[in-house]
């Protein structure tokens, strides 16, 4: 029996309303309002496209503690996971915990576009899964995300900056619970390159390691850092860690981090925290371990094939520059250490805006606002640049700089970051700010 157009929509609103309320109560009541909700309003209706997307089975708890080093006092909090990937493959034992922002999904398709794929591991004995970690969403525009990959892992804490050690403790927990087979887990940043390859090759070189383990760039820093202004910690220096934006741990490293994160107070910095865990748990320096090559800061290197077939991990890339990146890197990738390494040093630099936009012609934007493309730049619209006559700035187009997400303007998010590019005719000084993605409209 085919169904009118009347009934269709009237089908489609009864199957998405009740998501608008799903989200609004989890913002106020931490997601416990939500989960009851959800199961008394639609799960007695049996939709199956409900049961695609939520798990079945009971939620995991985990814990993060918010007491003070001060006075040392432990408060342990509670909270669960709402929202899990429902298919991970019995033999999974390679886990990628990505955080990520709502807000963010171009690096999330990045990601899963180029180094998220399981292929890449499994010919090197893995079964990976890639996991995206989340607090509380504002709104339910994430669901159709969650249905189509089915890889995020959300708890029901506010997401934000100061609170990345909820995400551990989720990814920890959900591991525990989930993952039976587990070897391994990463936890990074969504604006990571990581190389497969050589991070394959680490691992099974050091598979009989079986102590508790770390593995990253090492860190050891003092308190005080105006980026986290860290009030809780009360000593001088941190314990031995490795930097957040890429590392990784076996099994042993992932159930002492789980079994302590609970029992110590958290600190703003949560690469730092996890060092101070470990210590609690019996381990020193000799159990975090540093790998030269794990995470690089390369700047305008990052697009040169054999820079990143040397290193495990590089660090800030933009979604576009990841993607262009990608294919040239697997391509090339085997020609690094032959005689053919000079044909392609430069073979990737049309990747990176800054060099490549100053080194080499670029296009003219285009000005009629009747253009889809009016007031964008960028990789993905045939290298376009942003027009330096104010005559021709508007609400549309109101600059001469173009932004990582490749929109013209003025502020310092179009002009003044590490994936800017200013189209002014001055000398453009050393830029180590980070940008927000910005949409002009």
């Amino acid at each position: 029996m085919s169904l009118s157009s009347k009934q269709l929509v009237l089908l489609l609103l009864i199957l998405i309303i009740p998501y608008y309320f799903i989200f609004h109560f989890e913002a106020e009541n931490n997601g416990k309002y939500a989960r009851s909700f959800l199961e008394k309003n639609l799960k007695k209706k049996q939709l199956n496209f409900v049961e695609e997307i939520t798990a079945k089975d009971e939620s995991i708890k985990f814990y993060v503690n918010t007491g003070s080093y001060w006075n040392s006092t432990t408060v342990e909090e509670e909270y669960e996971i709402i929202y899990k990937p429902k298919y991970i493959e019995k033999k999974t034992n390679l886990i990628f915990g990505v955080k990520s922002e709502w807000k963010k999904k171009p690096r999330r398709d990045a990601v899963r576009n180029t180094y998220g794929k399981s292929i890449y591991y499994k010919k090197f004995g893995f079964t990976a899964k890639f996991v995206f970690l989340f607090g509380l969403p504002q709104n339910s525009s994430y669901l159709s995300e969650l249905a189509e990959h089915d890889d995020m892992v959300v708890g029901n804490f506010h997401d934000s900056f100061q609170n990345l050690t909820y995400k551990d403790s989720m990814l920890f927990s959900w591991v525990s619970e989930s993952i039976p087979n587990l070897k391994y887990c990463y936890k990074g940043d969504d604006d990571i390159l990581l190389n497969p390859f050589r991070f394959n090759k680490f691992l099974v070189d050091n598979k009989r390691i079986v102590d508790p383990m770390i593995w990253g760039n090492q860190e050891h820093i003092g308190t005080g850092l105006d980026k986290y202004v860290d009030l809780v910690w009360n000593e001088t220096h941190y314990h031995p860690y490795v930097s957040g934006a890429s590392l990784f741990m076996n099994k042993g490293a992932v159930d002492v981090l789980k079994e302590n994160i609970r029992k110590l107070p958290k600190i703003p910095i949560d690469d730092a925290f996890l060092g101070i865990c470990m210590r609690k748990g019996g381990y020193n320096e000799n159990h975090v371990g540093k790998i030269p090559a794990m995470i690089r800061f390369v700047g305008r290197e990052r697009t040169e094939v054999c820079e990143i077939e040397k290193s495990i991990a590089i660090h800030k890339y933009t979604p576009e520059i990841l993607e262009c990146i990608w294919p040239i890197f697997l391509e090339h990738r085997s020609k690094c250490n032959t005689s053919e390494i000079n044909k392609i040093e430069k073979i990737g630099q049309h990747c990176d805006p800054e060099s490549f936009w100053f080194e080499k012609a670029y296009v003219k934007p285009p000005l009629e606002s009747n253009n889809e493309d009016y007031g964008r730049c960028g990789l993905r619209y045939n290298f376009s640049s942003c027009p330096q006559n104010s005559n021709d700035w508007n609400a549309h187009c109101s600059g001469p700089c173009c932004s990582p997400n490749g929109y013209c303007g003025l502020t310092s998010d179009h002009c003044a970051c590490s994936d800017c590019v200013d189209f002014r005719q001055e000398e453009i000084e050393e830029k180590d700010i980070c940008c927000n993605i910005i949409e002009i409209s």
